[in-house]
């Protein structure tokens, strides 16, 4: 019976890790997690890298409209004459052109303040 007594506790030593190495893989495990090329850090870059894509998208879409509208003033008289009367107000020689008032917003007064009152 001493001879089992003696063999636990050197099973035991055996199967838990010296501390060294739990430093080293928990040091490791970090670098992985947390450094210049660590997981969180390569999803935060695929992150901007897909709103950078999504931002090309929209301003090549605008430049396509951007580059239609240019087309169209530089060909198309109707386009321009839109463009003219509906952005600088231009109207034909015998047209006559109604005007009318914008109705002006009340304004509402602030009450008087007092120097008395705390």
């Amino acid at each position: 019976m001493a001879a089992d007594e003696k063999e636990a506790p050197v099973v035991r030593s055996r199967l838990r890790p010296p501390l060294w190495m739990l430093v080293l893989v928990l040091a490791l495990l970090g670098a992985a997690l947390f450094g210049d090329k660590g997981v969180l850090n390569t999803w935060r870059m695929l992150q901007y890298k897909q709103s950078l894509q999504d931002r090309i998208a929209e301003l090549e879409a605008d430049n396509v409209k951007l580059r239609r509208e240019v087309e169209a003033l530089r060909n198309d008289s109707r386009y321009l004459e839109g463009v003219a009367r509906r952005d600088l107000g231009m109207v034909k020689e015998d047209e006559l052109v109604y005007q009318f008032p914008t109705p002006a917003r009340p304004t509402i007064a602030a009450p008087p303040v007092h120097a008395d009152e705390p």
